[in-house]
């Protein structure tokens, strides 16, 4: 349940952002870049935690140590992805408070799009 919800409310999100032109705007293309790195977490880290739940019930760990190794790297990049968008996001909205008035040459598009990658 948890990989449906989270793939489709962030894959809407981002396709959201994507699709209406008038949404790209600097601070729309952190959010948009937040729903990418949560999208991904949770088609592949919640299915292969789900999958590995229930082989563990039926058989033990299923996982040889490279593969456990290579989930475990995913999840960590997935996971450190998604902080730094969220540490984006949030720079973000502090430079639109407390800088409002230069908001828009301090954190042009093409800035957003290059810190959003």
């Amino acid at each position: 349940m948890l990989v449906i919800l989270s793939s489709c409310g962030n894959a809407l999100v981002f396709l959201t952002v994507v699709s209406f032109s008038e949404l790209l705007i600097s601070s729309n293309i952190g959010l948009a870049s937040l729903a990418a790195a949560n999208f991904f977490e949770g088609v592949l880290i919640h299915c292969l935690c789900a999958q590995g739940s229930f082989l563990v019930l039926e058989d033990g760990c299923p996982l040889p140590t490279l593969e456990l190794k290579i989930v475990q790297f995913l999840t960590n990049i997935f996971v450190y992805s998604a902080v730094l968008n969220l540490a984006l996001v949030t720079l973000e909205r502090y430079v639109g408070v407390i800088h409002s008035l230069r908001y828009h040459a301090i954190l042009s598009r093409r800035r957003m799009v290059y810190r959003a990658s």
